[in-house]
Formats: structure tokens, C-alpha cells, sequence
């Protein structure tokens, strides 16, 4: 059984209780891992918070999910790639699987606002891609699991930021085709794989 939930709410007790309802795995929305991002859109906790929230899990057993939110107000890619480079190197850190939410603008939100007032930028479909591929190659381990990249909005709601629902399927499709024809590369994302079995 599998439940979501926030940072600030994994407590001793709800835990507990958790266990006893045979819940196994809890999905947890982080975001970003940086403060300044996190505070400029309102999520409610820091990174004090997470790294407590995932300590809490782990020391009651529980298989932990993340979501991450690339293109956040306050944001950028190179903030982004940071996020997930932090995630895995650092051992509070370091979840079972995650799920990739790029940042979608819709009408009636205050992002949408944002954005009308020129104070936000959506990343656009060419960083989206450069962004999803670097963290895919270069920093989440090959044991993590991706259970979802990308939400699922109707694209005629979405007016800027993340609008390409078979995301996943488009990157990993243009990471086969490099990997056909370029040797090195493929050596390097076979060689993690292989240490990641040792």
C-alpha cells in the first residue's frame, strides 16, 4: 500500500500508525532542494524538513518515493540540476524511486500570473529535454526507478512550461539513437550500470 504525503507531516505517530495499516511505501512531494526556491512557491517546508521527513521514513521502514518539480518559480536548469545531484550524493537524501514533475503553467494559478507579469519563465521544450536527459545520464543512478515523467494535463490546459505528455518515451528515444552510433557513450552509461550491480 502505498500513501502521499508532505515533509513537515512525517511524524513518530502518523508513522506508526502507517505500519500498522500496512502501508510499505510513502511518496513524498520535495520539489526542489533549494530553500529559496521552495519558500518562493509557498511549499510550507526546507530542506530541514525533508532531510528529517526522509530520516522519520527510513528508520520505520518504508520504501520512499519522491517527486521533484524542474522549472519551479525561482528556478532554473543549472538550479534544477543541482537539486538532483544533491539528491544522490548526499546520504539524507538518496531516494528509492522518484517521480519527475516538469513545471506546467495553467490558467487561474498564481504561476500563471507570474508569468503574465513577466516574472516567471517556464523552461521551454528545449531545456526540458537538455534538463530530463542530463539528470537521466549523468546523475540518477540506474537502480532508482522513474515511476512517472511528466503529469498528465490535458495539453490544451497547459499554456507554458512542461506540454509534451509522451515526454519519456521522446527522450529515451533520442538517448537510443546517440547511443547507436556513439561507442564511448554507450561504454560510459553500460559501465555505471555494471558498477551499480557490484
Amino acid at each position: 500500500m502505498t500513501i502521499e504525503t508532505r515533509p513537515e507531516y512525517v511524524t513518530d505517530k502518523n508513522c506508526q500508525y502507517r505500519r500498522t495499516i500496512g502501508v510499505t511505501r510513502v511518496e513524498m512531494g520535495i520539489q526542489s532542494l533549494d530553500d529559496t526556491v521552495l519558500d518562493l512557491n509557498k511549499r510550507g517546508h526546507g530542506i530541514d524538513e525533508i532531510e528529517a521527513g526522509m530520516h522519520r521514513l527510513r528508520q520505520y521502514g518504508f520504501k520512499i518515493s519522491t517527486h521533484f518539480m524542474p522549472g519551479l518559480y525561482g528556478s532554473d536548469v543549472h538550479k534544477d540540476l543541482e537539486t538532483f545531484q544533491i539528491a544522490y550524493s548526499a546520504p539524507s537524501i538518496k531516494p528509492d524511486e522518484i517521480k519527475f514533475y516538469p513545471t506546467a503553467v495553467i490558467p487561474n494559478t498564481e504561476l500563471y500570473e507570474l508569468r503574465k507579469a513577466g516574472k516567471y519563465h517556464a523552461l521551454d521544450e528545449k531545456e526540458l529535454w537538455h534538463v530530463t536527459k542530463l539528470i537521466k545520464e549523468q546523475v540518477i543512478p540506474p537502480y532508482t526507478r522513474i515511476k512517472r515523467l511528466a503529469r498528465d494535463f490535458a495539453t490544451s490546459e497547459v499554456v507554458a512550461g512542461a506540454n509534451t505528455p509522451n515526454l519519456r518515451q521522446l527522450v529515451m528515444q533520442e538517448m537510443e539513437r546517440e547511443l547507436a552510433h556513439d561507442a564511448d557513450k554507450r561504454e560510459r552509461l553500460y559501465g555505471r550500470l555494471r558498477a551499480s550491480d557490484k
